[in-house]
C-alpha cells in the first residue's frame, strides 16, 4: 500500500469521523441543556417548598398569639403543627423574617401593621416569581426533551448509515490493500521467479550455455583464442536485455 493510497484512506476515515462527531456533539449539547433545566427546576421546587414552610410557620406563629383561640383557631393550630411536622421547619433566616412580620401584623401600631403588610407583599411576590419560573422551566424542559428525543432518532438513523458506510469503507480499504500487496508480490515474483523455479526451455538452454562457457574458461587461460572469439561474438551479438538475462543466469549459478 503506497503513500498515495494511505492518504486517500486517511482522508476518507477523517471525513467519516467528522461527520459522526456532529450528531454526537448535538446529542451531548442537548443532553446538557436538559440537565441544566432539570437542575434549575429542582432548585426552583426547593424554593417553592421553602416558601410553603415559611407561610405555614408564620400561620402557626400567628395562631400561637391568639389569647382566646376559638374552636376554629384550635383546629387550624392542629393543622399547622402537623404541616410543620410533615414539611419541616424553614431556614433560620426565614424564621426570623416570619417572626418579625407576624409581630408587625399583630401590632396595635398602624405603622407596624403597614410594615408587616409590606413584608407579606414581598413574600407573595417571591412566591409568584417562583411559580412563574416553575411554569417557564416546565415548558422549557418539555421542549428540550422533545428536541433530545428528535436528536436520538436522528442519531439512530445516522448510526445505521454510518454502519453501512463503514462496511463499504472496510471493503474499499481491503481491496486497496489486496491490490497493493498483489502489485508488490508480482514485482517480487518477477525478480525472484526466474531463479526460484526450475529452468525449462530457453531458460534451461541459457543456463547451460553460460555454464558451458564458464567450464571453458576454467579449462583454458583467460586470453586463449577460443575465449577471445566467444567474447567478441557475444559482445557484438548481445543487446542490453540479453546481457541482463546472462547476469541473472550467472546469479542463479552462483557465479557472481
Amino acid at each position: 500500500m503506497n503513500i498515495k493510497d494511505t492518504c486517500y484512506v486517511t482522508v476518507i476515515i477523517m471525513l467519516i469521523m467528522v461527520g459522526c462527531a456532529t450528531p454526537l456533539g448535538n446529542f451531548m449539547k442537548q443532553e446538557k441543556v436538559v440537565g441544566n433545566i432539570e437542575r434549575q427546576q429542582s432548585e426552583n421546587e426547593d424554593e417553592s417548598v421553602e416558601s410553603g414552610r415559611t407561610f405555614v410557620y408564620a400561620a402557626d406563629r400567628a395562631l400561637q398569639h391568639d389569647p382566646k383561640p376559638s374552636r376554629e383557631s384550635k383546629v387550624a393550630k392542629q393543622m399547622t403543627t402537623r404541616s410543620m411536622t410533615a414539611l419541616g421547619p424553614p431556614e433560620a433566616a426565614h424564621v426570623f423574617k416570619s417572626d418579625e412580620m407576624i409581630s408587625d401584623l399583630l401590632s396595635d401600631d398602624p405603622d407596624e401593621v403597614e410594615k408587616g403588610q409590606a413584608e407579606l407583599v414581598v413574600m407573595d411576590k417571591e412566591l409568584i416569581a417562583i411559580q412563574n419560573r416553575n411554569r417557564v422551566l416546565s415548558t422549557q424542559l418539555q421542549d428540550a426533551q422533545v428536541r433530545l428525543k428528535a436528536i436520538n432518532q436522528e442519531n439512530a438513523l445516522q448510526a445505521t448509515k454510518y454502519s453501512s458506510l463503514m462496511g463499504k469503507v472496510y471493503w474499499i480499504v481491503g481491496v486497496v490493500i489486496f491490490l497493493s500487496a498483489l502489485g508488490i508480490g508480482l514485482k517480487i515474483l518477477t525478480v525472484v521467479a526466474p531463479f526460484a523455479l526450475p529452468s525449462r526451455g530457453a531458460s534451461s538452454t541459457l543456463l547451460k550455455v553460460v555454464q558451458g562457457i564458464q567450464k571453458v574458461r576454467d579449462k583454458h587461460e583467460a586470453k586463449s583464442p577460443e575465449l577471445q572469439a566467444i567474447d567478441d561474438h557475444l559482445r557484438n551479438a548481445l543487446d542490453q536485455k540479453d546481457r541482463w538475462m546472462i547476469t541473472r543466469a550467472k546469479q542463479k549459478l552462483q557465479m557472481i
